[in-house]
């Protein structure tokens, strides 16, 4: 019996894997020296950010450190970023917790009073996550969380991806174009494919060892990067993320490689009722990566001219023998769409509001219309924050609307 360690925030979650070897380590293992698949790997969260509705006046040019209630303070660092004029640093019971970046540049990109609550990077290894997040809003930003702006997840010590994504890459001997998914070996009838589109971009060559030290696969709305995390810290020193994997057991005898993926508010969207008070729960960071990696981070071995949707998926990262479960995701073209249902959403509300739609069947009509867009693009949630809202703007002496 093998146990996987998977860690996360001081949590450590040990799953049984009921086989001597995996079937990903059958697979393609002896391909790259043989080496077995690791007992332990670190799940973490690497990175989160907000966006919220922005509660901080437009600051003093000399302004410095301010307490905000009894546990919060914010430092106005007289500077911002390309989105917003200014960054202030929050800290939680003296201890540095957050940025946050209000007061927008440009009010057609970012809408006003909304702010990006971003949540520092050790604060995502040390504690649970969501107590920091609700307790550094409370007094610089509205409660409420408009949306996951974005989420970072890192697998550390799974060092076979980084040698397989290598074997991948010189499946062709001239290598000539080696982005490309569809390349083999020439004469052979077996190879690996990846499934979807995304690229495949190959950095930093390393002459010592003839390997691609730095992989990343998809764009800026999802991307799955690869890279030395060991070679990282010695330039960082984050000592928190070490004390993370000798919790995990992670073997660090050698180099750690990470493999992370990195989500954009866009692609955090896809993923239906995405629930953040379970970011601490390493398990639940595995469903969203695996979810999130279908179709776009995957592959298959083809046998000669073999269909790519019909072959079998490699399992990379064990999640079938982890008996990982795949979340509920939302079809992109409803997420693209989304944006106009909730303007058809708010114009209707209105219009029902300001009388503009008389008549039992056009008002039941128009019930309908917003029921539906609200069932169908995922919009509950967003739709109660507004509700109260547009009833204290358009309907102040009237019934509320019913549904």
């Amino acid at each position: 019996m093998n146990n996987t360690n998977l860690n996360m925030n001081g949590k450590t979650a040990n799953f049984e894997v009921r086989r001597p070897e995996s079937k990903t380590g059958r697979n393609f293992t002896t391909e790259i020296e043989a080496k077995p698949l690791p007992s332990c790997i670190s799940v973490s969260l690497d990175g989160l950010s907000f966006m919220v509705e922005n509660c901080l006046p437009e600051p003093a040019p000399d302004q410095g450190r301010v307490y905000v209630n009894d546990r919060v303070e914010v430092d106005y660092l007289k500077k911002g970023t390309p989105l917003f004029l200014h960054t202030y640093q929050v800290y939680l019971d003296g201890e540095p917790a957050a940025y946050l970046h209000t007061h927008s540049r440009n009010n057609k990109v970012i809408k006003e009073n909304t702010a990006k609550l971003e949540i520092q990077n050790h604060v995502l290894y040390s504690t649970q996550v969501m107590n920091v997040v609700n307790a550094v809003m409370t007094g610089t930003c509205s409660t409420s969380i408009k949306n996951v702006s974005t989420l970072h997840i890192a697998i550390d010590g799974a060092n076979h991806i980084h040698g397989f994504l290598n074997r991948y890459w010189r499946q062709s001997k001239r290598r000539l174009m080696p982005n490309l998914r569809t390349l083999g070996d020439a004469g052979s009838g077996s190879r690996i494919k990846m499934k979807g589109k995304a690229n495949i971009d190959f950095k930093r060559f390393n002459k010592k060892t003839g390997d691609v030290n730095n992989i990343r696969v998809g764009s800026s709305r999802k991307a799955v990067v690869i890279y030395n995390k060991t070679s990282e810290l010695e330039r960082s020193h984050k000592q928190y993320i070490r004390d993370a994997w000798e919790r995990a057991g992670v073997d660090t005898s050698g180099t750690v490689w990470r493999t992370e993926l990195r989500m954009s508010s866009q692609a955090v969207k896809e993923i239906k009722d995405l629930d953040l008070s379970k970011l601490n729960d390493p398990y639940y960071l595995l469903s969203i990566f695996q979810t999130s990696c279908k179709n776009f981070f995957e592959f298959v071995r083809i046998e000669n001219d073999e269909n790519v949707s019909r072959a079998k998926v490699i399992d990379l990262f064990q999640f079938t023998i982890l008996r990982v479960p795949l979340l509920q995701k939302i079809p992109r073209a409803i997420v693209k769409g989304a944006y106009k249902a909730q303007m058809a959403i708010h114009n209707a509300v209105m219009n029902i509001y300001r009388g503009y739609i008389e008549g039992k069947e056009s008002i039941n009509a128009a019930l309908l219309h917003i029921s539906d867009n609200i069932h169908l693009y995922n919009l509950a949630r967003w739709y109660e924050l507004k509700k109260p809202q547009w009833e204290a703007e358009y309907l102040p002496n009237l019934n509320k609307i019913p549904c």
